[in-house]
């Protein structure tokens, strides 16, 4: 497969023979060789910059959660099916201590920055490394109780 001549860079040894991120460019474009070699910014990267700058901390904090929870191989909770097989990766937003049936439980709120579940560990009270801000991957069957996702007694791995 042969490139085409006419989108190459003409500004050779700018780039070295390497690919340059200015090397094509659509037909009919005209080439700037000085806004090249002071490595031009346009206007999309322009726009990316500053809506990081102004986007709220949370906002970025969710965005790169969701990032992670997809790249660890999690399902998108607020899409995620009911009483199957599942896997939540997120981050632990909290953690208590509830009685259930006369018996301790402890229930751990996992967020993967889309929706919430929470992990029912029955007859535990404390699990050493389970603790806010900790990020966590949930394998076990998703349930509906009362409007929330639960699991019960899944299979966790501390990341």
């Amino acid at each position: 497969m042969s490139r085409d001549t006419r989108f190459l860079c003409p500004a050779p040894a700018h780039c070295r023979g390497r690919d340059c991120a200015r090397r094509l460019r659509p037909p009919g474009a005209t080439f700037d060789r000085r806004r090249h070699e002071r490595g031009y910014v346009g206007p999309v990267a322009l726009r990316k910059f500053v809506e990081k700058l102004t986007k709220p901390v949370d906002e970025l904090d969710r965005e790169q959660l969701t990032d992670w929870s997809e790249a660890r191989g999690g399902v998108a909770l607020d899409a995620a099916p009911l009483r199957t097989n599942t896997r939540v990766a997120g981050e632990i937003s909290s953690v208590r201590i509830v009685p259930r049936a006369g018996a301790d439980a402890l229930e751990v709120t996992v967020s993967d920055g889309r929706a919430y579940a929470t992990a029912v560990f029955l007859g535990r009270r404390k699990i050493h490394g389970l603790t806010p801000g900790r990020r966590v991957i949930l394998d076990g069957v998703l349930t509906g109780d009362d409007g929330r996702n639960v699991i019960y007694n899944p299979v966790y791995t501390l990341v």
